[in-house]
Parts: C-alpha cells; sequence; structure tokens
C-alpha cells in the first residue's frame, strides 16, 4: 500500500542530498481507544526532520486508515527525496480518524535513520528483517489496552537508499474507480445512517452490473 503526500513543505535551510530513501510502517501495537462504539480508526502522518531544529526536511505522507482496530496493521511505505543523514529522525504522528469532526491526535514516535539503517544491516533479510519498536509520546488521557506496554509503532528502512537522481522511466497508469457501492445509494438519498452503520460498504444492484461490464473489457 502506498501513502498520500501533504502540502507542507520542507525547510528551506535544511537541504539534504537528493535521493530516495523508503519506509514501511508496519502496524501499531496497543493503542488506547478513541471512539464511543467502535475501536480507533487508525492512521500515520509520516515525515523526517532535523534533530537539532525540529524542521520539517520533507513533505509528511498520510498512511492508510486502518478502521475498528487497536494493533493495526498498515503495511504502507512512505518514499522521501532525500538522503537523511544518521541522525534525521523519522516522525510518526498517529492519529484518529473522524468522519463528522476533526481528527484526533493518539500520539508521536521518532527514531533515527541511523537505527533504522543499523537494524536492517543486523537483520538476516531486508525484505522484512530490520522491523523498529517505535513508542509513542501520547497526546490523549485514553487508557491503554495493556496499561504495563506502550503504544506503539513498528517501522522500518524497506529498500537499501539511493543515492542520487532516480532515472526517469515511463509507465502506464489505468485509473478504476469501483462501482456503485450501498453508501453512494445511501449518500444519494441522504440516508446518514446507511452511510455510517458500517465500514466496508457492499456494491448494490447498479454496481454489480457497472462491474460485469467492466469484466468484458
Amino acid at each position: 500500500m502506498g501513502a498520500s503526500q501533504s502540502k507542507e513543505e520542507p525547510h528551506p535551510l535544511l537541504k539534504r542530498p537528493i535521493g530516495c530513501a523508503i519506509f514501511e510502517i508496519v502496524s501499531g501495537r496497543n493503542l488506547p481507544n478513541m471512539d464511543l462504539g467502535s475501536l480507533t480508526d487508525a492512521f500515520v502522518m509520516v515525515s523526517v526532520v532535523d534533530a537539532k531544529s525540529g524542521q520539517a526536511l520533507t513533505k509528511a505522507v498520510k498512511t492508510a486508515t486502518v478502521f475498528d482496530s487497536l494493533d493495526p496493521e498498515f503495511r504502507c511505505f512512505a518514499a522521501f527525496p532525500i538522503v537523511p543523514q544518521d541522525d534525521d529522525l523519522l516522525r510518526l504522528e498517529v492519529l484518529d480518524y473522524d468522519f463528522l469532526s476533526s481528527n484526533d491526535k493518539i500520539g508521536v514516535g521518532t527514531a533515527a535513520f541511523g537505527t533504522l539503517r543499523m537494524a536492517v544491516a543486523s537483520s538476516s533479510y531486508f525484505q522484512t528483517g530490520g522491523v523498529l519498536e517505535v513508542p509513542l509520546v501520547l497526546s490523549t488521557k485514553q487508557h491503554l489496552p495493556d496499561p504495563a506496554k506502550p503504544a506503539l509503532v513498528n517501522v522500518r528502512l524497506a529498500a537499501p537508499v539511493i543515492h542520487g537522481e532516480i532515472p526517469g522511466e515511463t509507465k502506464t497508469v489505468f485509473l478504476i474507480r469501483h462501482g456503485e457501492s450501498k453508501w453512494n445509494e445511501a449518500q444519494a438519498h441522504k440516508d446518514v445512517s446507511g452511510m455510517l452503520k458500517q465500514v466496508d460498504h457492499e456494491l448494490d444492484s447498479t454496481g454489480i452490473q457497472q462491474a460485469r461490464q467492466f469484466n468484458k473489457k
């Protein structure tokens, strides 16, 4: 899974060499419950910051939202066009998604790039190893599921850092939208209950027909 980019600009005086650093946001563990009647809908804003000043070195990227879980499996990748220094920090801000109000802040954790790099270097397999547990400093007073353990995010350096410009290449991108769902149907009828009563709305009769037509192409 990928991650979307925010509009926050990096600080112009703290440039790093051009390259590519890719991190995997693996999972969250022991997150506090921020919702009533369900569980936390967590996502992570990921960025690289200067350790001394705290200034952003990259734009922030957003992982996918994992609904209804205190131990979310994100499995999202965040790529940044720089070569970080070992003392630069990967900043992980965990939030709870809210549909009808502003998102709730859960906590923030940081991991030094050098620590992430060494974790991978000491592991047996680059593709899966080097996962680092990053504890969160909580922004909420909500209780943890296990008070004896910290809330944390598991993260790793997902690939060797590339130095210099990445050669350009041409790709063909297909944009495919899902068929009409029962959420769309409820939205058209201004049925708030139908929109909110479930997380993963199945296709309605129109959406099923759309999918069948698309499958023939």
